[in-house]
């Protein structure tokens, strides 16, 4: 393997997580081909030599993720689609990243979860007759954007963009 399948599925793995961001934007699901995607681009990545040998760390945080995300969807607060995205992209920021990715996907869902609130309330005053009574509590999230941008922002490390 080359330097340049490495590249490929960095790249394999940025395409995913840009279509799985969009299409939960638009219709609230996140195909598993996506995650599949990122299965398969981070196996050529880590059998390009690009993890250094540890993807058996990288294979246990995304076993961990996926706990995780079993767990907040067993609460209601992930969907399905969310839980395996999550934990195909925790594969690939691994134990060295894994924070990072955290922050990030916190930094962009609370960006997201503001972005859904200023939609409803614009909502309402553009359309007064929804009236008082309209909830901003149970408004879907499509958190896969979040998700995205913190698995874009682990790519980018891993592709030598950012330090």
């Amino acid at each position: 393997m080359t330097p340049l399948l490495a590249q490929l599925s960095l790249l394999a793995a940025a395409a995913a997580l840009l279509v799985a961001a969009a299409s939960d934007l638009r219709r609230f699901l996140i195909p598993d081909t996506c995650s599949l995607v990122l299965l398969g681009a981070f196996a050529v990545f880590a059998s390009a030599g690009a993890t250094a040998g540890e993807w058996p760390l990288h294979l246990t945080v995304g076993v961990l993720a996926f706990a995780l995300g079993a767990g907040l969807f067993a609460a209601g607060l992930f969907g399905g689609g969310d839980v395996k995205l999550f934990a195909a992209t925790a594969l690939w920021a691994g134990p060295a990243l894994a924070m990072p990715l955290t922050l990030a996907m916190a930094l962009a869902g609370g960006l997201l979860v503001l972005a859904v609130v200023a939609r409803s309330l614009l909502l309402r005053l553009l359309a007064p007759t929804v009236g008082p009574q309209a909830e901003l509590r149970g408004q879907p999230v499509p958190y896969g954007i979040a998700i995205a941008a913190g698995g874009l922002f682990v790519l980018a490390v891993q592709a030598g963009l950012l330090a």
